[in-house]
């Protein structure tokens, strides 16, 4: 059973710059958290059409704007954990090996 690694490598990064910008005091690590939203979107399309296919990369772009509307509205914080959360959830999917890894994707057939 082979995983997809580089999904669970942009779900890391985004739970470390996550908890960098809950629990440090800066104006930088707003911008942290965005790189790390754009890595694990990235890692989600990555050889995308081979694995998985392109639902997993549109339900991350659904969790990356929670994430980034939570850090852009001032009312509405608590949309980042949910999109940050929904971004693991998403990446941890896409990881996860097929079940019948030598079939295309439903997108590609």
């Amino acid at each position: 059973m082979k995983i997809y690694r580089y999904p669970i490598y942009g779900a890391l990064a985004t739970v470390a710059a996550y908890a960098l910008d809950r629990f440090m005091i800066g104006g930088w690590t707003f911008f942290i958290l965005g790189l790390a939203v754009l890595l694990n979107l990235i890692a989600l399309a990555w050889k995308a059409s081979k694995w998985r296919g392109y639902r997993p990369v549109r339900y991350g772009l659904v969790g990356a704007i929670l994430v980034t509307l939570g850090m852009l509205s001032h009312g509405a914080e608590d949309l980042v954990p949910i999109g940050v959360f929904a971004l693991i959830v998403i990446s941890l999917w896409s990881a996860w090996p097929p079940k019948n890894p030598g079939e295309k994707p439903p997108c590609c057939q």
